[in-house]
């Protein structure tokens, strides 16, 4: 690890992309920045099997449109209740915003996920997992929001 990369894993300088998974969105943006997210993605994806020619599914992520009916196509959620239920479709999701909403390396930037109070053990695991064997996430906090609730209100005194 060079001097520079290793400066800006210790201290206040750090500047993590901050993400909340909600339970009718997952909000994302960069931490110590900015006072609001900069992007929020619903909690629908729509889903269209392809069975001519292509067998790979399409998906249309923070699609506008994605509530008008189409044929062919489902619309599933990935989060229930603050709680990722559809793996495979939060891999998606998460990729739409690194690619292209916030447009970051995740192997540069540390992250932070707020999660609700309904996450246990197995799912905590399951998303250090993807982050850090998909892609390849430099550092990760999951942290309940509760406890983050009671740090804002103590700084704020």
């Amino acid at each position: 690890m060079s001097v520079e990369n290793e400066y800006l894993l210790r201290g206040e300088d750090v500047s993590a992309l901050v993400f909340d998974i909600r339970s009718n969105a997952l909000v994302g943006g960069y931490g110590g920045l900015y006072t609001a997210p900069q992007c929020s993605v619903a909690p629908y994806v729509g889903v269209r099997d392809e069975e001519s020619g292509i067998s790979k599914n399409q998906r249309f992520i923070d699609d506008p449109n994605v509530y008008i009916p189409r044929e062919g196509t489902q619309l599933k959620k990935y989060i229930e209740k603050s709680k990722i239920v559809d793996w495979d479709l939060f891999e998606n999701v998460f990729e739409y915003l690194v690619a292209d909403k916030l447009r970051f390396d995740p192997s540069l930037s540390p992250m932070l996920f707020i999660e609700g109070n309904v996450y246990d053990r197995k799912h905590r695991e399951k998303l250090a997992e993807i982050l850090f064997e998909k892609f390849n996430s430099r550092a990760l906090c999951v942290m309940p929001v509760a406890p983050l609730i009671m740090f804002v209100l103590v700084t704020l005194v």
